[in-house]
């Protein structure tokens, strides 16, 4: 085998491992999927083929599809890991739902979408330096005001999805957290909870810290008192929640009768944690997560949690940066778009207290 022939390999080899990256599937899943072979479901063979089009991917020396002369450049999606805290293997499913709704907005727009990730917490290190790129789509997840700052002097245009900061003069894109809380408690209240818990993490990510402020500002909303002690802190990974919050029930502290976590993570080794405590879900005490993730669905009991539009942001960011480039001087662009409450099996009715029922007392 030639030199070149093999370096022609090698390369295909890596186009096939950033689609797997960017489908949150295997390889192989991805090579079924581009060869219309069986083995992969309908929806996972249009994901995989709808990434593979909006990264250029050549297959079998064919661009998947063809009909992309009249492109109008390449956009990046660049997805930075400053920790791995919370953008880890866990949040494979959530970060592909996003890259699937910015590959359908390319091809609405008729872009190219390049898919970088940066592994580093040296922030300039990932900021895009080729003139090539026409705008680039950041992940935020991770990153904090000082890291976004950086990119207010950036060549080209910006847009940051998963976070969001009110007085950046920055285009964001994110899921309305204060409408998140609002569904969450006003439920909790509804089932007759008075005494409801939150779960923070020790990674204060901006989308963390915000719904923490909107669960206070949800529960002064239903006259409920806010209760320091039923805040609790917990490692941001499953194994590191689940640890914490074993120790938390371990010494005894007093607890609600429903907890919300800050995500369905967190979620997971709390309940873990619970149950292995003793404690029945949601017999004992309510939980509602955040995110929905796959195995929400399949817990024991079933998680109640908080679907987030995670395709119509990636589709939205792409709209925004379209507008962007055509309008370079507008004012700045926040959008928050709202979620769905999943009602399951974690949330138990209970009785309200006697002071609470009309003509009680």
């Amino acid at each position: 085998m030639s030199v070149v022939s093999s370096e022609l390999q090698r390369l295909r080899r890596m186009g096939i491992k950033e689609i797997a990256e960017a489908a949150g599937v295997s390889p192989s899943a991805v090579s079924l999927a581009l060869n219309n072979r069986p083995g992969v479901s309908e929806e996972t063979r249009a994901r995989v083929v709808s990434i593979a089009e909006s990264m250029r991917y050549r297959h079998k020396g064919t661009e998947v599809p063809s009909g992309f002369a009249a492109r109008r450049g390449t956009i990046r999606f660049l997805k930075v890991i400053k920790h791995g805290r919370v953008l880890n293997e866990n949040h494979k499913v959530f970060v592909a739902d996003y890259i699937e709704g910015m590959a359908k907005g390319c091809r609405e727009h008729r872009f190219y979408l390049q898919f970088v990730s940066h592994n580093t917490d040296r922030i300039e290190e990932a900021l895009p330096k080729s003139k090539a790129i026409r705008g680039v789509i950041v992940l935020g997840t991770e990153l904090e005001e000082s890291d976004l700052e950086m990119f207010c002097d950036l060549h080209i245009p910006a847009v940051f999805l998963d976070t969001y900061h009110e007085h950046l003069p920055l285009d964001f894109v994110d899921m309305d957290n204060f409408d998140a809380m609002h569904k969450i408690v006003a439920r909790l209240y509804e089932c007759g909870h008075r005494e409801i818990g939150y779960v923070r993490c020790n990674i204060r990510t901006r989308n963390l810290a915000m719904r923490e402020e909107a669960f206070l500002a949800a529960l002064a909303r239903f006259g409920l008192a806010h209760d320091p002690e039923f805040i609790f802190g917990v490692d941001s990974t499953y194994h590191g929640a689940y640890r914490d919050m074993l120790e938390i029930l371990k010494a005894g502290k007093k607890l609600p009768t429903a907890f919300f976590p800050g995500n369905d993570i967190i979620a997971y080794g709390c309940l873990k944690a619970m149950k292995e405590f003793g404690l029945h879900i949601p017999g004992d005490v309510s939980v509602i997560g955040f995110d929905d993730l796959p195995t929400s669905a399949v817990m024991d009991p079933p998680l109640t949690t908080i679907r987030v539009a995670t395709r119509q942001m990636g589709a939205m960011a792409v709209e925004l940066l379209a507008v962007r480039l055509e309008q370079p001087d507008i004012p700045p662009m926040k959008l928050q778009i709202g979620v769905d409450f999943i009602e399951r099996q974690s949330v138990k009715r209970i009785a309200a207290s006697p002071a609470e029922v009309p003509g009680a007392g």
